[in-house]
């Protein structure tokens, strides 16, 4: 006989990724536990009516399927949210090289004052991307190219990169659904300069290598509507792998959003010094 007891120990916490959305079940709730290192995507669980002294002949055997019927919490640990397995290898395929749409329009016949905002309301993250019993947390960048002059008049390019998801957790029960980004931009003001955007957007993988993003992004340093410098960047993180990585051309994003207003509009030119791309 196993005693369970009754009060978690310091470091742990219950987790049920499914629970919100059974609260008219009469099922009994499963109790299960994560073991550290585990990786069969199943873990152990007893039925709560079980609770006290039970034979290890009651334990369940718990995974989505099983959650997704049963009303299941699970003890989980609190350290393991944070935990990184830093190597020195990245992964093979997380050197980041997205391909941009060439342009089909003349930039210079746009406004060259018009400020052009990133927004994402809501995303859908459309499959599990852990094993049972981890929650999904995702990871996201955009970086752009910034540049200065030395005293001599020589270009100091320099890729700015910023990070708005930092262990954004997804709970398994929201896989496939429209969720608030909690976001209120990617890019409140992207710069004429700025030629290129690149989007960067990762997931925790516990045990995995390390991830590593690097490349280069194009600016235009002589405001004279095409590309004529790079700077590079490298975005890192322990134990993650690519979701994916998108690369956007300024004048072609702002080109696309022209042509859908004139469309919805029947106008022939729409100009606007506050558009927002989403």
């Amino acid at each position: 006989m196993i005693k369970i007891e009754t009060d978690l120990v310091d470091g742990y916490a219950l987790y049920a990724p499914y629970l919100i959305d059974q609260s008219e079940s009469s099922e009994p709730i499963t109790i299960s536990w994560y073991e550290y290192g585990d990786t069969t995507n199943i873990s152990p669980g007893i039925l709560s009516t079980d609770l006290g002294e039970y034979d290890e002949g009651d334990i369940i055997a718990v995974d989505d399927e099983y959650a997704i019927e049963n009303p299941t919490v699970i003890i989980y640990p609190i350290y393991y949210e944070e935990f990184d397995l830093i190597t020195e290898d990245a992964l093979a395929g997380n050197e980041v090289i997205p391909e941009v749409l060439p342009r089909d329009i003349d930039c210079r016949t746009l406004n060259d004052d018009v400020i052009l905002e990133m927004q994402m309301p809501q995303y859908k993250l459309t499959d599990q991307t852990v094993g049972w019993p981890h929650p999904n947390k995702l990871y996201l960048w955009t970086v752009v190219g910034e540049f200065n002059f030395d005293s001599d008049g020589i270009l100091i390019p320099d890729g700015d990169d910023d990070i708005f998801w930092n262990y954004k957790r997804v709970r398994r029960g929201n896989v496939d659904k429209w969720l608030n980004s909690d976001l209120s931009f990617i890019r409140s003001n992207w710069k004429q300069h700025q030629t290129e955007m690149r989007i960067i957007m990762a997931y925790w993988k516990p045990f995995s290598a390390s991830f590593e993003a690097k490349g280069s992004v194009d600016m235009d340093t002589d405001r004279n509507f095409q590309p004529d410098a790079s700077a590079s960047f490298k975005v890192t993180k322990g134990s993650a792998r690519t979701l994916f990585s998108v690369g956007f051309d300024r004048c072609a994003t702002l080109a696309s959003i022209m042509r859908v207003l004139e469309r919805e509009m029947d106008t022939e030119l729409i100009s606007s010094t506050n558009l927002s791309f989403t």
